[in-house]
């Protein structure tokens, strides 16, 4: 009898380990529908507030990439455009000083041949010959020098009207030369003040040299 107890108290014991592993195992197909009720559980608040965050820093971060690549692309439109501005001060300044220093050399040169060419120096320009009677013809000799240092070649005399005829020298005055231009008016048909101007075409600077006869005619 004593050897039988503790042999019944095994027994039972091991029938009670050997049930509660029966109970403790779960099919595969339970630990399945377990996880995939896991997995279909809704979020927390706390986590869709997480996520929430997350996404509003990217898309600020977003913002924040375009705005640095809208300055630069700014920045650089800016720079390319005073760059171009710059250049083309530059062109203007250089065109303008090209131009002075072209008007300039210009000048130089009509300066030296001025310098250079021959030069009408009058005693007079003018000649009054005071009161006259119609039909009366007067005459003057303007007598000039060449002040120049080539020599003076007059082309031609003209006056705007055929009763003064001009009369000039046409062989060439050398430098420090006197010559005379001769210049007489016939009154007929001219009453009341008179004043004639002779036009003389020459090598001179400038090319153009005036002279007058004036005075009145009476009836």
């Amino acid at each position: 009898m004593k050897h039988l107890i503790p042999l019944v108290l095994i027994l039972l014991l091991s029938a009670c380990a050997s049930e509660s592993k029966e109970n403790s195992a779960v099919p595969p197909s339970d630990n399945a529908e377990m996880q995939s009720e896991q997995e279909n559980k809704e979020p927390s608040a706390e986590e869709l507030a997480a996520r929430a965050e997350k996404v509003e820093a990217e898309k600020k971060a977003a913002e924040e990439e375009a705005k640095q690549e809208k300055q630069a692309a700014e920045l650089e439109a800016k720079a390319e455009k005073e760059k171009q501005a710059a250049e083309e001060k530059a062109k203007k300044e250089a065109a303008k000083k090209k131009a002075a220093a072209k008007k300039k050399a210009e000048a130089d040169r009509k300066k030296a041949a001025a310098a250079m060419a021959p030069k009408f120096d009058f005693k007079n320009t003018e000649h009054k010959y005071g009161w006259i009677t119609e039909g009366d013809v007067v005459d003057h000799d303007f007598v000039f020098t060449n002040a120049g240092k080539q020599p003076l070649i007059i082309q031609s005399a003209d006056a705007a009207c055929g009763c003064t005829i001009p009369d000039y020298p046409k062989e060439p005055i050398p430098p420090g030369g006197t010559g005379k231009i001769k210049i007489t008016f016939d009154s007929k048909g001219k009453v009341g003040t008179q004043n004639k101007k002779v036009t003389i075409v020459a090598n001179t600077v400038p090319k153009y040299s005036y002279l007058w006869m004036k005075g009145a005619v009476l009836k």
